[in-house]
Parts: structure tokens; sequence; C-alpha cells
């Protein structure tokens, strides 16, 4: 059960929001800090931190953003800004019940930097593509646990973003899948082996040099380890990482099989 929270704007699921809250109150062990990156106006950081709160642990939340109103923000929110205005003010408005626990960084991910602390949990949500999870995972990756650490990732399931999913297989021997949010995006790896990406990327980490078969092989492999639900969601994404590889018949063809699948199902 949730405490009582101000209402915040925001993409994130109710049910993602009692993930994370779930996540911030009962998974952390005190071996490190919690990390967010894309935090937008608070509704994903406020339950992060009440979680903290509930647990009494001591880490703290560290929130990184470019807080800066895109051209799609004034159609998600009413708040008087126009695109390009600093929002930092009406997100630490918004998570000020737990001001304490909270830090707020205006950055770029191209320049986010990290102090070199343990994290224990890295939820990122503003990540979508390889340029943006490579970056993520070469500062945060050497302060992850194996064996404790948990990297909860929004958007897994949104399969516009399919190079999350096609990241975390490519470091398949080094995370566990642990957490699956149905009525959401959000999916979750345990940290099993060192992730130190800024020294050494697997050899296939660049997915945009995947052959088609590979991608079959990969794709097929990341879709059967999820539930039925969120298999579905993600699906068309392997048409997607084919027609962006130049495999376009290819693509033709998984996504007439989604079709049909879809079709099927009624």
């Amino acid at each position: 059960e949730l405490p009582a929270l101000p209402a915040v704007p925001g993409m994130t699921s109710p049910a993602e929001c009692r993930y994370l809250y779930w996540l911030a109150s009962s998974q952390l062990g005190g071996a490190g800090e919690l990390v967010e990156v894309g935090s937008w106006l608070g509704r994903s950081s406020l339950h992060l931190a009440a979680g903290l709160s509930h647990a009494g642990a001591g880490a703290k939340l560290h929130c990184f953003d470019g807080f800066t109103w895109a051209p799609s923000d004034p159609g998600k929110s009413d708040l008087p800004l126009k695109p390009g205005d600093d929002f930092q003010q009406y997100f630490e408005a918004n998570v000020s019940p737990f001001k304490e626990l909270v830090t707020a960084t205006r950055t770029r991910i191209a320049d986010i930097t990290w102090s070199g602390e343990a994290v224990e949990v890295l939820f990122l949500d503003a990540p979508k593509k390889l340029p943006e999870i490579t970056r993520c995972l070469e500062v945060f990756g050497p302060c992850l646990i194996p064996g404790k650490s948990i990297i909860a990732i929004q958007d897994y399931q949104y399969f516009p973003a399919y190079a999350l999913a096609a990241c975390m297989y490519a470091l398949r021997g080094r995370l566990e899948l642990t957490h699956v949010v149905l009525e959401g995006s959000t999916v979750a790896f345990r940290v099993t082996g060192p992730l130190d990406l800024a020294r050494e990327k697997p050899a296939d980490w660049n997915i945009l040099g995947w052959s088609p078969e590979k991608i079959e092989e990969s794709w097929a492999a990341i879709l059967a380890a999820l539930p039925a639900p969120a298999r579905d969601r993600l699906e068309p994404a392997k048409a997607l990482h084919l027609y962006d590889v130049g495999a376009k018949p290819q693509a033709q063809a998984a996504d007439l099989v989604f079709l049909e699948g879809r079709h099927r199902q009624g």
C-alpha cells in the first residue's frame, strides 16, 4: 500500500509507482545509493523517495534530468512553461516532502558524471537509444554491485525503444531478469557480474551491426523470457530492429507474423 502522496503529472503508471515504492522501501540493503536518470516533474522520484523514507536505510536518491521543457511537454501538463524553459523548481517542489533524501542534478545524458559511490538501484527512464543506455552504463556500471544491485528500466517494454532490450540481452551473462511490471513498461535485472563498459563492451554491443539471423535469434530469446502481456507489447521491436539494419523483407515478414498472431487472439 502506498502512503498518501501528492499528485504529480507523469507517464509512470500506477502499477509502476507501486513497484518503485516497493523497490526503494524493501530491496535496498544499505550497500549503496539509488540513482534515477530521467525524472521529469518527479512522479517516479516521489515514489522512490517515499520508499526510501519508509525504509529509513540512510540511502539517498540522486536524480539526473535535463529539466528543460520540451516541445511535447505542454500536452502533458498545464504548467506555465514554454519549450526551452528550466522546470527544475517544479520538480523540487513536487518532491519537497522528502527533500532531505533527494539530490537533483541538471544535465544531459551525454554529460552525466558520478562520484564513484556504490549504486544499489539504478532506475533508467530517460535512455531510449543505444548512445544513451551506453553512456549511463559507462558512468554507473562500475559502481553496481554484482549479486546486489538492480537495474530497472522504465521503457523496456516500449518497442520503439528496442535498444534497451537488445543491450540488456548483449549483457545477459552479467544480468538476471528479476521483475516485470505488467501494467506498465518497466523491467528490472539483478546485476550478476561486473559492468565496466567504459573498459570493455560485449563484442555484439553495436546492435545496428547485428545480422538478420542474429536479430531473429536474439529477439526469440528476449521475448521468450517475458510473461505473455509483456511479450505481446514488445514483440513489434524485432521488426523495427530488422528494418533499422536494412533487412526490410525480414522486417515485413516479422510484422506480418505479429499481426497474424494478434488477429488469432481476437
